[in-house]
């Protein structure tokens, strides 16, 4: 067994030429939450080192995902870098 990388395939030009951004991008998470209330500050937390890495504005979104046992979670989280 040999372990080769595949090429990519050169396609050409693309269809349009790329400009420049205007405005910086933003990142939005939504992570579903289901009977994770202690842990929600931690996933923040870890989650949030990564975004703040990527120099854009972001959020993350906690949600209840609707099961009948598990209290409402809803909440923004936002940071900036």
């Amino acid at each position: 067994m040999t372990d080769q990388v595949p090429a990519i395939e050169q396609v050409g030009p693309l269809p349009v030429p790329l400009e420049p951004r205007a405005q910086s991008p933003k990142v939005v998470l939504v992570v579903p939450a289901h009977d994770e209330e202690e842990v929600l500050e931690l996933a923040f937390t870890e989650i949030g080192n990564v975004l703040d890495g990527l120099g854009v504005e972001w959020s993350i979104v906690f949600v209840n995902d609707g099961r009948a046992r598990s209290r409402p979670v809803s909440t923004t989280r936002s940071g900036t870098s």
